[in-house]
């Protein structure tokens, strides 16, 4: 599996659906630091460090360091 960076994307092997990916850190104690919004596609939240609550489905998750939300 290929090194993927911001500035290589077409080094995506094209099954893994993946049209782009960036990074994204909030200060501790921001409140909605995402409006609400739909992808037609794919997005993986993984969190670091910190936590995270996530609407998701209908639903509120708490996400904590290493784990991740698809």
């Amino acid at each position: 599996m290929p090194i993927i960076r911001g500035d290589n994307l077409d080094r995506f092997p094209e099954a893994a659906r993946i049209s782009g990916f960036g990074t994204s850190r909030f200060p501790a104690g921001t409140r909605n630091p995402v409006e609400l919004h739909f992808h037609d596609g794919e997005e993986l939240w993984f969190i670091v460090e910190g936590r995270l609550l996530a609407r998701y489905d209908g639903r509120e998750i708490m996400l904590q360091a290493g784990e991740a939300l698809l």
